[in-house]
């Protein structure tokens, strides 16, 4: 990659938020602002010759190599200096490196003063390994520059400070290796009889620093206890528990206001986690208050962000969820309009950050779309989902979406393709070798209703279903009809 291409790329990774901090910590370049803004209108591909061509009579042209560099490493410092602003750990870094120089030049108090700032701040975000090499340095300035009468006694609390924190980093630790054992464990858990399975959760659950909460002292220690309690009652599938210690890990990382965007995807996660829990123990409310907490964070900070992709991932994975409650709830209505909020994120970068949950999604938006007639809607991404050759289906999407586009084309009275959709379904039930009941059934349904000459019979045929879901002896069918495909359910009750 050449000194130009370099440039040209950079520009174009830039983030909205960093092109405004760029103009006003360069303000007064008013030569590379100008070449920055002639690189910056580039469509496509980087032609040198053509740049020169155009701009010949610009002031930037007549030393361009050199202009070039400038504006690259003008670029990088603009970029430093935002991180420094917006970064916890950096801002400590520019603190000590300036008490540093501070120091050199014979001003101790000065030097102190960014001492005592830098330690406030590891404090504050529970950077303890940092605060012991700060202390350090506290102490170093101490030893060189009498400051007060009181050397010894500042040496005394500092000391004591050192035996405070490294009493905070051990309690610290200890959560931590527990954590990553629960962690370990669960990767395995799976393969594990029930008994065996039993007995080392049971092991986890009894081990004193779960038990005793009060045992973590610091913030990280709580958060590092409350995902291990999160962890293992999610094992059980005791969702119960698992929403009352996720809520207590939301209520605490509230208390800290995220400074960076690893703090904000903590955030999002947690809420995505709650959400998922409220949805599996029916708390309709708290899952509406929080969707409401995260579409502000994704709307205020997506198109900010410079990891876009990572943000994107857990924005999809938020839409997922909302699209669920709405199935759950069967608020069809409120389904389609959050469809339409979010279809141009589905149709352009949703696909990107990931395949699997792009797929949910789209089962889902078809669901709740079918599940209100809105039939030509539903094909849209029903045909999508059938006919784009490098989507990769799961079998149970595959069997839902392929009874959707049998029904839209029914409904659609597109009469003289059911025989060929009929063929086509019975093929892919055979070709999984399902011999599901619950599908056979449906399966037998659809087969009749291909020979239907109109809409006007199909009560009566469904009637058959019905009878068969409201045995007694197939309960667990009707569960399953009433969960894995409920917009059938929908669609009969219409009728």
């Amino acid at each position: 990659m050449t000194a130009s291409d370099s440039l040209f790329s950079l520009i174009k990774s830039l983030a909205k938020s960093e092109l405004r901090y760029f103009r006003l910590f360069c303000k007064d370049e008013n030569n590379s602002i100008r070449l920055f803004d002639a690189m910056q209108k580039i469509k496509g591909s980087y032609d040198e010759d053509a740049f020169k061509e155009k701009y010949k009579n610009s002031e930037f042209i007549k030393n361009l190599p050199y202009n070039k560099h400038y504006l690259y490493n003008l670029i990088l410092k603009s970029l430093i200096n935002y991180d420094y602003e917006k970064t916890v750990k950096l801002k400590i870094f520019s603190l000590l490196q300036k008490s540093e120089l501070l120091l050199k030049k014979k001003l101790p108090k000065e030097s102190l003063k960014m001492i005592i700032t830098a330690k406030k701040l590891t404090i504050n975000y529970d950077l303890y390994s940092m605060l012991m090499f700060i202390l350090d340095q506290e102490k170093v300035i101490y030893s060189l520059w009498t400051l007060s009468d009181d050397t010894a006694e500042n040496f005394a609390m500092i000391n004591k400070e050192k035996k405070m924190y490294l009493k905070i980093i051990s309690n610290l630790e200890e959560y931590k290796e527990l954590n990553e054992s629960v962690y370990k464990f669960l990767m395995t858990s799976h393969l594990l009889p029930k008994n065996k399975l039993d007995k080392t959760l049971a092991v986890f659950v009894n081990n004193a620093l779960l038990k005793n909460h009060d045992k973590a002292i610091s913030f990280r220690a709580k958060i590092t206890l409350y995902d291990t309690l999160i962890l293992l009652h999610s094992v059980k599938s005791d969702f119960e528990n698992s929403y009352i210690y996720q809520k207590k890990f939301l209520e605490l990382l509230e208390t800290r206001k995220f400074e960076t965007e690893a703090g904000l995807l903590n955030y999002l996660r947690g809420y995505n986690n709650f959400m998922y829990l409220c949805l599996q123990t029916n708390r309709d409310e708290e899952f509406m208050a929080t969707h409401g907490k995260t579409e502000k964070l994704f709307r205020d900070n997506y198109n900010q962000s410079k990891n876009n992709k990572t943000l994107g991932y857990t924005y999809l994975q938020n839409c997922n969820l909302n699209l669920l409650y709405y199935i759950k709830t069967k608020n069809f209505e409120s389904g389609e309009k959050y469809i339409s909020s979010i279809k141009s994120f589905l149709d352009t970068e949703a696909r990107a950050v990931s395949e699997d949950i792009y797929i949910n999604v789209l089962v889902n938006a078809v669901g709740i779309l079918f599940s209100i007639f809105e039939y030509t809607r539903a094909l849209h991404w029903v045909n999508k989902l059938l006919l784009d050759k490098s989507i990769h289906l799961r079998n149970d999407f595959l069997l839902s979406v392929s009874i959707m586009n049998f029904i839209i084309h029914f409904e659609m009275e597109d009469y003289e393709l059911l025989p060929a959709l009929h063929k086509n379904l019975s093929k892919k039930m055979a070709e999984l070798n399902t011999e599901d009941k619950l599908y056979t059934e449906i399966l037998s349904l659809l087969k009749n209703i291909s020979t239907l000459p109109g809409k006007s019979e199909v009560k009566i045929i469904t009637n058959d279903l019905k009878r068969f879901l409201n045995m007694k002896t197939n309960a667990e069918y009707k569960s399953r009809f009433e969960r894995e495909l409920y917009f059938l359910s929908t669609w009969m009750e219409g009728k």
